[in-house]
Parts: structure tokens; C-alpha cells; sequence
């Protein structure tokens, strides 16, 4: 029987977490960097401006990448809880 598209979605993405994960460190580097080099920018300038999209971009991708793994995390203890009660029977 086939898998329903939200399993195969979840399988697929999920077959890419160490991509996710690293994606996620890169990302939360770039946004420590950003917020190091801020104070050093003259508030409304154009590199101000660039910062604050900056920022606003790395701060969406976090929460959508943070949300991938958290998923990823939590279906493979689903499945693995279930896979330990199966073997108890």
C-alpha cells in the first residue's frame, strides 16, 4: 500500500536533516555575526537597512528550519517508540 503524501513529504525531508541541522548552525552564525557588527552601523544608513532585512530573513529561516528538525526529531521517536513496543509483544 502506498504511503500517504504527507508521510512520503515528512520521509523525504526528513531523510535531509544533517543538511537541515547544518543549515540551522550556518544560519544562526550569520545572525550572531549580524548582531555583533551592529552596533557599529549608523542607524539609517543603507548598511543599516540591509542588517535589519538581514536579520528578518535569518530570523524566518531559523524558525522554519528549527521546526523541520523539531518535526524530523519527534517522528523518528514516534517511530521508534513504536518499533520497542512492537519487538516487547
Amino acid at each position: 500500500m502506498a504511503l500517504p503524501f504527507r508521510e512520503r513529504f515528512w520521509k523525504t525531508v526528513c531523510s535531509a536533516e544533517r543538511t537541515f541541522l547544518f543549515l540551522f548552525i550556518f544560519t544562526f552564525t550569520l545572525v550572531v555575526v549580524a548582531l555583533i557588527t551592529m552596533p557599529a552601523l549608523e542607524p539609517g544608513t543603507g548598511a543599516w537597512v540591509v542588517m535589519q532585512f538581514d536579520l528578518a530573513i535569518f530570523g524566518v529561516l531559523l524558525v522554519f528550519v528549527s521546526l523541520i528538525l523539531w518535526t524530523c526529531r519527534s517522528r523518528r521517536k514516534r517511530s521508534n517508540s513504536k518499533s520497542e513496543g512492537d519487538s516487547k509483544q
